[in-house]
């Protein structure tokens, strides 16, 4: 697995789409896709995750419990056994005013 991490708008989708060589049906961009069940079968055909923390903010603002949210990534996973992990750097900056926006960080 390789994960590539930067902040955000920082080309990371486009440098794996270009260097990669990988096409856009084989990534799975959680910033676009609503995930209904973490299991599904039609998951297992993407080669790539991108944008996971989009996925826990989601969850994290349904109010799901730590371990709720951390079985769902890990199922996902497990589902798809990405090559490629796309996620975007979210702990700096300034603290957010938001309850939930400081959970999902």
């Amino acid at each position: 697995m390789i994960l590539y991490t930067g902040g955000k708008y920082q080309g990371k989708l486009n440098i794996l789409l270009s260097e990669i060589v990988l096409n856009d049906d084989e990534v799975l961009n959680l910033e676009t896709t609503e995930i209904k069940s973490e299991t599904s079968d039609h998951l297992s055909s993407y080669k790539a995750i991108a944008y996971v923390e989009e996925y826990i903010r989601k969850l994290s603002e349904e109010n799901l419990e730590k371990d709720e949210i951390v079985n769902k990534v890990i199922g996902l996973h497990k589902t798809i056994n990405p090559i490629y992990i796309i996620v975007t750097e979210v702990g700096c900056g300034v603290i957010p005013i938001k309850k939930s926006e400081r959970r999902f960080r």
